[in-house]
């Protein structure tokens, strides 16, 4: 099932057509970028469903796991890249109210379902970047009373469970590549100190009582 090739390489050309316009003013690269969201996101004959309900499934055994969110991480690239076509004219505002449609319910799918209740509640590198869909999923929609929820109201899950005073990340120490882990967890948490920037939260500068941070990290 090519899917999830099929998505990581839609991410990515989106992601350059994107910047390519933004850099060139050039229509071309938003239509085209314009025409892989379409197919992706909004076409009734080819459009994903909002849920990864049936991710990483295990023939035989599931029919899905929870641990499967941990393949769209990248989607906040797409709302970037959104962003950036947004005032060519290949992207219509019947496209616009389209993907804000299409995450508002992946939003509400991440928030409420067995699944996403699951995810969140992980403290290694899968529910920070849970944690990294959902925040900027919101701030993409507007719902910045979640942004800010996960960012300050969870600054002690976020960093205190999952940085130690000296820096090291206590739930990405035991996999075989540990410091492959640790950099794609601290990315994450990078992310969401870019996330913090748009609504007045220094996840960069934080400490903890104990001393842990994103920069002992």
């Amino acid at each position: 099932i090519p899917d999830e090739r099929n998505m990581a390489e839609m991410i990515d050309r989106v992601k350059t057509l994107s910047v390519a316009y933004y850099l060139t003013d050039n229509p071309l690269y938003a239509s085209k970028a314009s025409d892989l969201l379409r197919v992706w996101f909004l076409d009734d004959d080819t459009r994903m469903n909002p849920n990864l309900q049936y991710a990483q499934m295990q023939p035989g055994r599931n029919y899905g796991r929870y641990s499967g969110i941990i393949d769209t991480h990248d989607f906040p690239a797409v709302l970037d890249a959104i962003t950036l076509i947004r005032d060519s004219s290949a992207w219509t505002e019947k496209d616009q109210k389209g993907i804000e449609l299409w995450f508002d319910k992946y939003l509400e799918w991440l928030l409420k379902s067995d699944f996403g209740k699951s995810e969140s509640e992980q403290l290694n590198n899968h529910g920070t970047w849970y944690d990294v869909q959902v925040a900027s999923i919101a701030l993409f929609l507007n719902k910045t009373e979640i942004t800010r929820d996960i960012l300050k109201n969870n600054i002690d899950k976020l960093i205190a469970a999952k940085i130690r005073p000296d820096g090291s990340q206590r739930f990405e120490l035991d996999r075989p590549t540990s410091l492959s882990y640790h950099m794609f967890n601290l990315a994450g948490f990078f992310n969401l100190a870019k996330i913090g920037d748009s609504i007045g939260i220094d996840l960069w500068n934080y400490k903890t009582p104990e001393g842990s941070g994103l920069q002992k990290a």
